[in-house]
């Protein structure tokens, strides 16, 4: 692995800058710069991000390498929480590996394996919440960002264990903790805090424009490219049956973030089901039929092609959308109560509006669909 002295070295003089204006640029001497060059003394964080974002924006790679090499303890904190938000889940579990084997930044490295294990697997939820509370209960008291860090993985548990008054309760709890003392880790704590309350705002209270005040708040946080992009991806979604254009217009700006990232899989996504989803809900672009195949057959439905929409739907695996899709393509409310069902039952109140707004157009099924809708 290129050292990330050497990396900056290259960059510098690829792009023509000279320590004089690096260092003008991230607010430091030219003596700084050449320490670090040189090696003579470490950078701090938050001064090498400035510098990242200079030298190599959105692709953090000076950061990122700095992380693995940096030796002081506060460093070494601050570059866990920058690698976790930005899911470089390599680069983590490596510096886990290396304090681990060091002995080094006390109770930091138990805490990250957390977090690397939620958003990299699917462990058993309730074990990890037992270890989250476990683990929380032997911190000591001077380590109050990693209790807060841990209530959030906490409720992220309980969401995906769908217990969302646990999620919510957990998380409000984590919102009311006492501020850090750095700026900077009080700051991606807040962020994971928003995003969190805009998932849940959205899916499960079918509150669309409280999840966009979050989202919107992860934007002018400003602490890195990965939130602004999830972001513009939440608020697309928040805007399905609103406005399609506006909807539309925020997945593209989600799906530019993507690319630059180098999430691909996401781009991807974008490309072939939530743009065409979108598009077909509202009629849009119908004759284009190269999307996902789920999404084809949704396509087909509502053009009128019902045949051939649901012998593709029924070779794929049903979930609460293609329950929809199903209904849309045989007019057979059973589908649409399916979908409702499944939509609720995941407590994704948000997208159960599908089926809920076809059930409701009939006065047999109305009063059926609406207490189930709304409980």
């Amino acid at each position: 692995m290129e050292n990330y002295k050497e990396m900056i070295k290259s960059v510098m003089k690829e792009k023509k800058l000279n320590q004089q204006k690096c260092g003008e640029a991230i607010g430091v001497d030219r003596t700084t710069i050449s320490n670090t060059i040189n090696g003579k003394k470490e950078l701090g964080f938050c001064h090498m991000r400035k510098l990242s974002q200079l030298l190599t924006p959105h692709s953090h790679e000076v950061l990122k390498n700095a992380c693995l090499f940096y030796e002081g303890v506060s460093n070494i904190k601050l570059s866990f929480e920058f690698l976790a938000t930005h899911h470089y889940f390599d680069e983590l579990n490596e510096l886990i590996n290396k304090c681990n084997k060091f002995g080094t930044c006390g109770y930091w490295p138990s805490v990250y394996t957390i977090v690397s294990k939620l958003q990299t697997g699917s462990p058993n939820y309730e074990e990890v919440i037992e270890e989250i509370r476990s683990l929380s209960a032997s911190l000591p008291f001077s380590d109050n960002f990693l209790r807060k860090l841990l209530l959030v993985q906490e409720s992220i548990c309980y969401y995906r264990l769908r217990e969302y008054n646990s999620a919510k309760r957990v998380v409000t709890m984590a919102m009311k903790q006492i501020s850090d003392e750095h700026d900077y880790l009080e700051r991606t704590y807040t962020a994971r805090v928003n995003q969190m309350f805009a998932f849940l705002s959205l899916h499960q209270d079918n509150d669309p424009e409280t999840c966009r005040k979050y989202a919107f708040e992860l934007i002018n946080q400003k602490i890195g490219d990965k939130f602004v992009a999830d972001a513009y991806y939440i608020i697309g979604q928040s805007f399905t049956f609103e406005n399609v254009t506006a909807a539309l217009e925020y997945l593209d700006k989600a799906s530019e973030m993507f690319k630059l990232q180098g999430r691909e899989e996401f781009v991807e996504e974008i490309a072939l089901m939530s743009r065409p989803f979108l598009e077909t809900l509202h009629s849009i672009n119908l004759d284009n039929l190269d999307v996902d195949v789920a999404e084809k057959a949704f396509r087909l439905a509502k053009r009128g092609d019902s045949q051939e929409a649901e012998e593709i739907l029924s070779g794929l695996k049903m979930t609460p959308f293609r329950y929809y899709y199903m209904g849309i393509t045989t007019g057979k409310a059973e589908y649409h109560f399916k979908a409702l069902n499944d939509f609720i039952n995941s407590g994704n109140q948000f997208y159960a509006r599908l089926p809920f707004e076809k059930l409701k157009e009939s006065d047999t099924y109305r009063d059926v669909a609406k207490l189930l809708y709304k409980g």
